[in-house]
């Protein structure tokens, strides 16, 4: 692999090989894991952003009065075939 010259101050500098000494490896490997670092957070912060605009594209799409799925039409409807099996005391 090639490489080249970046100027940094001297302060991010000595921080990046402070870094590097702490884990035994070179300011490059500090560096690569910062970028790695970051390319994940950047990638995920996409799936939620995403992820959040489909909900919500759900919800407004399907207007006001729609259900989620989640609860029935009618408690009515739960409650009928319990009370039809009830026995009475």
């Amino acid at each position: 692999m090639t490489s080249t010259t970046i100027r940094v101050p001297q302060e991010l500098r000595d921080r990046l090989a402070a870094l590097a000494a702490h884990d035994g490896s070179s300011i490059a490997a500090v560096v690569e894991r910062a970028i790695a670092a970051r390319e994940r957070e950047a990638f995920w912060d996409v799936v939620r952003s995403d992820a959040l605009a489909g909900a919500f594209q759900l919800e407004t799409s399907a207007g006001p009065s729609a259900k989620n799925g989640l609860e029935p039409e009618s408690w009515e409807d739960v409650l009928r075939p319990a009370r039809r099996g009830a026995t009475r005391r």
